[in-house]
This record gives structure tokens, sequence and C-alpha cells, in this order.
């Protein structure tokens, strides 16, 4: 019985051990098993993290590219309109006159400071012109009123002598239309000029000149082109 006894711990001991063995064993596979589980979740999570970040770089690569290609269409727009304007034939008839709204009367509405289109041309004292639309011999170039239809665009006309002039238009005004003459339509444009008279100086005319002193008379008929349009 001793012999069975002093057995008995040893058998014990021996059963605790491979006891133990076989938890450790086991926490062990379970420890890898963890491991394993969230290295995978992990490596996925990253993975998805790649291919999110490569999806929204695509996305991103993609817009780019439209808004390039956009752009280009765009300007390639704007320049074939640009060279057919540069290209346009001298198509057009132009009667040109003056105002000057110093002057008073048909010359403005009822504040002489503002033209029809409501853009201002002269200073509070109704004498001092204001803004850039004032005929500029030197550059024979300045503000006109054309017919409605053809307000923002931009006209050259050719004058006799061989110089060529640019008008505005900026503003329109109840006499400024279109009208048929020898069978052709002639546009009529007053041109903005100060002419030197103030109000009441009746039909005394001092029509505007070019660089080189020709005078812009309304008996007048030039050939000219649109330039340039809205």
């Amino acid at each position: 019985m001793i012999n069975r006894i002093k057995d008995l711990p040893r058998q014990g001991v021996q059963a605790v051990q491979h006891t133990i063995d076989e938890s450790r064993a086991a926490r062990r596979d379970f420890g890898r098993k963890v491991i394993g589980y969230f290295g995978v979740a992990f490596l996925g999570f990253l993975g998805a993290i790649y291919i999110s970040t490569k999806n929204v770089s695509s996305a991103d690569f993609t817009n780019i590219n439209s808004q390039s290609v956009v752009q280009e269409q765009s300007m390639n727009s704007e320049q074939s309109v640009d060279v057919e304007v540069q290209n346009a034939q001298y198509d057009l008839i132009v009667q040109p006159f003056y105002f000057n709204p110093i002057r008073g009367g048909v010359n403005c509405n009822d504040d002489c400071r503002f033209t029809r289109s409501n853009v201002r041309v002269l200073e509070d004292d109704y004498k001092t012109p204001f803004g850039p639309f004032w005929w500029d011999p030197s550059l024979n170039e300045g503000g006109a009123a054309c017919p409605e239809n053809m307000l923002g665009y931009t006209l050259e006309a050719l004058l006799p002598n061989g110089e060529k002039a640019t008008f505005y238009c900026f503003d329109t005004g109840g006499d400024i239309i279109e009208f048929t003459e020898n069978g052709q339509p002639v546009i009529r444009i007053d041109i903005l000029y100060e002419d030197g008279y103030g109000p009441d100086s009746g039909k005394i005319w001092n029509h505007p000149k070019t660089a080189e002193g020709y005078k812009l008379t309304d008996d007048l008929r030039l050939e000219a082109r649109v330039i340039a349009q809205p």
C-alpha cells in the first residue's frame, strides 16, 4: 500500500504535468489561431484601405482627366471662334454718326450721365466725360450705340483712306437701327464723342476725326466686320 501511496503522488504529478502540458499546448494553439485570425483580418484591412485609396486615386485621376478634356474642348472651341472672328469678311455696311450726352436732348435719356443701357458716361457736373468709351482719335477706337441685337459686339471698319476704326457696341437707341439702302442692309451707329458743344447747340456738328484727320460723317458707308462678340 505504501508503495502504491508513494506512487500516487508521482502518478498524480505526472497526471497533473500531463494536463498542464496539454493545457499549455492548447493555449499555444489557441494563441496561434487568434494571432493568425487577427493577422489575416489586419491584412484584409490593409488590403481594403489600399483598394479604397486606389479607387479614390483612380476616381480623382479620372475626374482630372475629364476636367482636362472639358477644359481643352472649351479652349479649342474658344480658339475656333476666335479664328472664325479673325478671318471674318468685311460683310457689313456701317453708317457712322456720333452723339454727345453733354449736348442733352436726343443725345441722352432723362439723366444724361447715363446711356440708355445704363452705362455712365458723364461726371456729376454733366459736362465732364467719364469712362473708357469716348472716341480716342489716337487709337481710332471708341464706344458706339449700335442696334440692340449687337450690344457687346466689337466692329472693325475700313476707312476710304486705308485706316481702320474699332467701335465697341456698348449702347443702343431708338434711331440706331439697321435699314436697307440700294438693296443692301446698312447699320447705323453713333460714336460717343465730345464735339466741344454743350446744350442748345443746335445742328452744329463737329464730327469725330481719325488719327490721320479723316472725318467720320454720316454720308460715309464703311465696310465693316464683327471681330468680337459676347
